[in-house]
């Protein structure tokens, strides 16, 4: 019996509701997808970095119809690794970028659960204080080390 995920089910409606998850395998195949698409190395953080600016931007033309729906299609192989790349684009819109945008938000959701969050607290804390917080850079006193024979 397998465990259950830990990382957050992200619900995305397609040719069917499926659930969208960006496992290692799925970034690894859409890394080999879109470089043989794009006839170059093409990253899954190039992907996703370039969906993050198209929103901060507000610039349609920095959006992949094809980039969207390989992410779609690797994030759902997870539940349904028969799933097609057909099958995927089926459920999206076309001929509409801004029908888009909201599979973009998805895409992002999903790989900000499948991320890591940030340390604990005490640990970002402790990485914020000055190191040399307090010294004056003298020594305090004396070092004693162990007598010589």
């Amino acid at each position: 019996m397998a465990s259950p995920s830990l990382i957050a089910p992200v619900e995305v409606v397609l040719d069917r509701p499926r659930v969208l998850r960006f496992t290692r395998g799925a970034v690894r195949q859409v890394e080999l997808d879109l470089t043989r698409l794009w006839g170059r190395d093409y990253t899954f953080y190039e992907a996703i970095r370039r969906l993050s600016e198209m929103l901060l931007d507000n610039d349609l033309s920095k959006l992949s119809y094809l980039n969207i729906a390989t992410l779609l299609w690797r994030g759902c192989q997870h539940e349904d690794p028969g799933v097609t790349l057909e099958q995927i684009e089926e459920g999206l819109p076309y001929a509409d970028p801004s029908g888009l945008i909201p599979y973009v938000g998805l895409i992002l959701q999903a790989w900000n659960n499948a991320t890591p969050t940030a340390p604990a607290s005490g640990v970002s804390e402790a990485a914020e204080r000055d190191p040399l917080d307090g010294s004056t850079g003298a020594a305090s006193g004396a070092l004693s080390a162990p007598a010589l024979a």
